[in-house]
């Protein structure tokens, strides 16, 4: 039992001191507890307070949920124990932060992890992969989070191994890494939606997907947004398989060669009362904005005039394609239809 008089506060939404006079959810800012699979919470403040220069190390060895209330974390949390665990912020990432010099959570696992409603901010794991976050195996599930200016050599927010990842209502920012600068998926499938990327970058010769990175799995991306992220190839986003797009508006991405998107096979569908593919991408060398064997457009957006991609839209070469504005074609290898 958590509420009877005279209880410590824990960060559950609850009044657990009973006392009735002056009580608001302001009274569990920088608390942290754990809840238990069977209803069951512990107070678990002390051991994730550290700091800006020394955080906080604490193993989860149960399944169950973290919440952290209001406040910044300097944590580094290891779930790799658990088979299905949750990280939480329940007054959302605009009050709940965590912050590490190296990484905030890592879970290898093969469980069923899940985030919500947290801020990641300013890791730096510069010689690792996984920036913010680190899983291997299981099932990924973020919603309502931010990752901001996190680093990684190779996806520099978030890093899947056999992952399957559903992200939704969530905001990459300012991350970097080599590969996949916010996010980057080893054989795993993904589905992003409401999801946006911008200003993510890819550092160093031969980086490759600024906002995202995904090698052996499939990918549909809804709603969501690709702006101002750049990489040495494929400014938004890579992937040597195949990617859906559905209502999702990738603009104004830049690298030296295909400044959006590389493809093994790229599906883009557009409502028509919508803005929506792949406009005001720059490529600096005389490379297409898409680059992919396979091509499919169906009422997407290329750019016409001022919005038009730079140099150009696709190529077969020694052909060169720039279509306008809600645009239905296919591209096999050899051409475009």
């Amino acid at each position: 039992m958590q509420d009877y008089p005279g209880a410590a506060e824990l960060c559950d939404g609850l009044q657990n001191d009973c006392d009735t006079v002056g009580w608001t959810a302001t009274d569990e800012e920088g608390t942290a507890s754990f809840e238990f699979t069977d209803g069951t919470w512990i107070d678990v403040t002390v051991p994730l307070t550290g700091t800006s220069t020394s955080p906080a190390t604490y193993a989860v060895v149960a399944d169950g949920t973290l919440a952290f209330c209001p406040g910044d974390w300097y944590v580094s949390v290891d779930a790799s124990a658990t088979a299905s665990f949750t990280m939480t912020g329940p007054y959302g990432g605009a009050s709940t932060t965590l912050r590490s010099t190296g990484r905030m959570l890592t879970a290898t696992g093969g469980g069923d992890i899940a985030i919500d409603g947290l801020t990641f901010d300013g890791a730096r794991e510069s010689s690792a992969s996984g920036g913010a976050v680190y899983l291997s195996g299981g099932t990924l599930t973020v919603r309502d989070t931010t990752f901001n200016d996190n680093y990684a050599s190779e996806g520099g927010a978030i890093y899947g191994a056999n992952v399957t990842a559903d992200i939704a209502d969530t905001v990459f920012t300012d991350n970097g890494a080599e590969d996949g600068g916010g996010l980057y998926l080893l054989n795993g499938a993904a589905v992003l939606d409401n999801v946006t990327f911008e200003d993510n970058y890819g550092y160093g010769v031969g980086s490759r997907g600024g906002a995202a990175a995904f090698s052996g799995g499939d990918a549909t991306v809804r709603d969501s947004l690709f702006q101002d992220n750049t990489a040495w190839y494929a400014g938004a986003l890579y992937t040597t398989a195949t990617v859906d797009f559905v209502d999702t508006l990738v603009i104004s991405n830049a690298a030296l060669s295909y400044a959006a998107v590389m493809a093994s096979t790229l599906n883009c569908t557009a409502t028509p009362t919508m803005v929506a593919g792949f406009v005001e991408n720059e490529s600096t060398y005389e490379y297409p904005a898409v680059h992919a064997s396979v091509v499919v457009s169906d009422g997407c957006d290329w750019g016409d005039g001022a919005t038009d991609n730079a140099p150009f839209d696709l190529w077969r070469p020694p052909t060169t394609y720039s279509y306008g504005d809600d645009a239905t074609f296919t591209c096999d290898v050899t051409a475009c239809y």
